[in-house]
C-alpha cells in the first residue's frame, strides 16, 4: 500500500503497523477509521471501538465489516476452537450482529448504515461519531 501511494503521489497518508490499541495516534483527528475483518478476532473488541471513537473528529466515521458467526454460521462454533488447536485458524471469537451494533453504540458511535450481501455473510456497518 504504501509502494502504490508514493508511486501515486499520495502525501497525506501514513502507514503504520501495530496493536490497534496501543498505537500512539493523536487522538480527534481522524475523518475516517477502518476496521475491516478484524473485530471478531480482537480480545478486546471494545477497547478497540474505544480508541476508535477517540481518534476521530467529531462527525467522523467508523466502517467495519465484521463476521458475526452467531448469525448463520454457528455451526463454526464447534469448529472454531479445533482449528485453532491444530493452527488452521487465529482466534475467532462469535457473537451476533445484534450484539456487535449494542457494542457499538455502546462505543457512542450513532449507527448510520448497514449492509450484509447475503444471510451468512460479514456484516457491513458505518458509524458516526456524534458532531459536537
Amino acid at each position: 500500500a504504501e509502494a502504490r501511494g508514493d508511486e501515486e503521489g499520495v502525501t497525506n497518508i501514513r502507514y503504520q503497523r501495530g496493536d490497534f490499541v496501543e498505537l500512539d495516534l493523536p487522538e480527534g483527528e481522524f475523518d475516517m477509521v477502518l476496521g475491516m475483518s478484524i473485530l471478531h478476532l480482537l480480545e478486546d473488541r471494545q477497547a478497540a471501538m474505544d480508541k476508535a471513537m477517540r481518534l476521530l473528529k467529531p462527525g467522523g466515521v467508523f466502517i467495519t465489516s465484521t463476521a458475526c458467526l452467531m448469525d448463520g454460521m454457528w455451526f463454526m462454533v464447534p469448529i472454531l476452537p479445533i482449528g485453532g488447536m491444530l493452527g488452521a485458524f487465529p482466534p475467532v471469537k462469535v457473537f451476533g450482529s445484534k450484539a456487535l451494533r449494542r457494542e457499538i453504540a455502546d462505543a457512542g458511535f450513532e449507527l448510520d448504515y448497514e449492509w450484509r450481501p447475503k444471510p451468512a455473510a460479514a456484516l457491513f456497518i458505518v458509524a458516526r461519531k456524534p458532531a459536537d
